[in-house]
């Protein structure tokens, strides 16, 4: 009676197939690497643009998916966020720093579009393309015409908290003065809280001293609240909101 017997694999092919499919789990982590670094930078855009974290949260998982990425997982802090993305045996997590936030709803718009149109199987190239056109874009107006801006409303909501000439003048000069040093600080990639503290004395200081000069020039004294808080009305993210909307 004969029997059959099975042979068992040398030692050097094993050898050779744990080699290949440990090449083929690096390459894939390193691919799922790439992508995962592409749709962190979507998500810090969409953050320094000032847009709401849950937002980008549903924005980064659509491209992910879009990119093919089975499961992603993203936590966001004040000044940087953390993702974890799964495709396949591969699982790669990834860190990254946001930035100095500010509000820019032009590019909020044309981010949360190119998340709305990514269709399943994009090629990572034409997602990155696309974020750096976006990025790359300037913006409408100029720092001179934005700082204007800025002294034009907070003088507007002065005079409609009841401030009288001397009031509205204070704020505007006031408020445009903050926001040329905020924008200056910012363009320096200082710390923004620190920036925010410097530009509300700044601002408030200089209209306190305005008002000491009005008052020993015998001027109308500048002791009117609303002129106070318009000085620093820039500040407020509404207001910003709205300053993006007109750039």
């Amino acid at each position: 009676m004969s029997s059959s017997s099975t042979e068992s694999p040398s030692p050097k092919s094993r050898v050779t197939e744990d080699h290949d499919t440990y090449h083929r789990d690096d390459e894939a982590a390193d691919a799922l690497t790439d992508v995962l670094n592409c749709v962190l930078r979507f998500g810090a855009s969409m953050l320094r643009a000032g847009t709401a974290a849950f937002r980008v949260r549903e924005a980064m998982g659509a491209i992910a998916r879009a990119l093919r990425v089975e499961a992603i997982a993203v936590h966001i802090t004040l000044d940087g966020m953390t993702a974890t993305a799964r495709r396949g045996t591969a699982r790669v997590t990834l860190a990254n720093e946001i930035g100095s936030l500010g509000v820019n709803a032009w590019r909020i718009g044309e981010l949360e579009r190119l998340a709305r149109s990514a269709e399943t199987g994009v090629s990572l190239r034409s997602v990155a393309a696309e974020i750096d056109a976006i990025e790359a874009e300037c913006l409408l107006r100029s720092s001179s015409q934005m700082v204007a801006g800025v002294g034009a409303i907070s003088g507007a909501f002065s005079y409609l908290n009841g401030g009288g000439p001397y009031v509205i003048l204070a704020s505007a000069i006031c408020g445009a003065l903050g926001h040329a040093v905020r924008m200056t600080l910012l363009r320096r990639r200082l710390n923004q809280y620190a920036v925010t503290a410097l530009c509300a004395v700044v601002a408030s200081g200089a209209y306190c001293l305005m008002a000491s000069a009005t008052s020993r020039a015998g001027l109308p004294v500048l002791h009117n609240a609303a002129g106070f808080v318009s000085s620093v009305l820039f500040l407020v993210p509404a207001f910003q909101w709205s300053l993006r909307c007109w750039t």
